[in-house]
């Protein structure tokens, strides 16, 4: 039986309408942690990746990210089902070593892949295709 791929990367303005609510999502939670910054300028930096989007609005990372609530349940229960789950980032390694010393479960993450593992970032296909290699996986992406 082939195992299937999760790539744990933020697609979905990619493929669902949710560029607004993307705004909204970054400029809400930019607020609650007491920065100022106004929607035209999150518009602006959406599709970028995360780090960059906060090295573009505020300057530098914010320390205080943390994973949403039940990411660990989830990661574990997709990887039990005989899926690989690749940590997928258009950001830094640094940014993957963050994202796993704050999720918690390299035990079942197959492959992690990172900016330096490609030539371009989103919308470019690059991160998807080497988190795919990063795997084995014989899938073409177009």
């Amino acid at each position: 039986m082939s195992s299937t791929t999760l790539l744990t990367d933020e697609q979905w303005a990619t493929l669902l309408d949710t560029v607004y609510l993307h705004v909204i999502a970054w400029w809400q939670a930019l607020q609650e942690c007491g920065h100022e910054v106004s929607c035209v300028d999150v518009h602006r930096a959406i599709g970028r990746g995360s780090d960059d989007l906060v090295r573009t609005l505020l300057g530098a990372p914010d320390e205080r990210c943390r994973p949403f609530h039940d990411v660990l349940e989830l990661i574990r229960a997709v990887a039990g089902r005989g899926v690989q789950v690749v940590y997928c980032t258009s950001g830094s390694a640094d940014d993957v070593e963050d994202f796993r010393a704050k999720v918690g479960c390299d035990d079942v993450v197959a492959a992690a892949v990172d900016s330096s593992d490609v030539e371009a970032s989103k919308p470019a296909p690059d991160i998807v295709r080497a988190a795919l290699a990063a795997v084995g996986s014989g899938r073409r992406t177009r």
